[in-house]
């Protein structure tokens, strides 16, 4: 079974899916099983430019595929930096990095 069935060519495909928790539901439960994390229902949160959820006590962020970012690593670069500095100054942060290949 696919973990993520949507095919994302564009924009407009990542726009059309990217605030769905029943498209990806079964990804985020297998990155919550992945690192033993107890996996609840997925809430949206704000949407962004990437499928932002909350799943009870996590945020999970799930960066839209690489192909459709210009400067991927950046991106990548300013969320670490970020959690970093949360943690720096007592804001509990914690980076899980999951990586998941996904089908076309």
């Amino acid at each position: 079974m696919s973990l993520f069935t949507h095919d994302i060519k564009d924009w407009d495909d990542w726009f059309n899916v990217f605030q769905s928790g029943t498209a990806f539901a079964p990804l985020v439960e297998f990155i919550f099983q992945r690192h033993g994390l107890l996996f609840s229902p997925l809430r949206n949160l704000t949407p962004g430019t990437h499928a932002v959820f909350r799943v009870g006590e996590y945020v999970v962020k799930i960066f839209s595929p690489q192909g459709l970012c210009n400067d991927y690593g950046t991106t990548i670069s300013v969320e670490i930096f970020g959690m970093r500095l949360a943690e720096k100054h007592g804001v509990p942060a914690t980076w899980r990095k999951a990586l998941v290949t996904p089908t076309r």
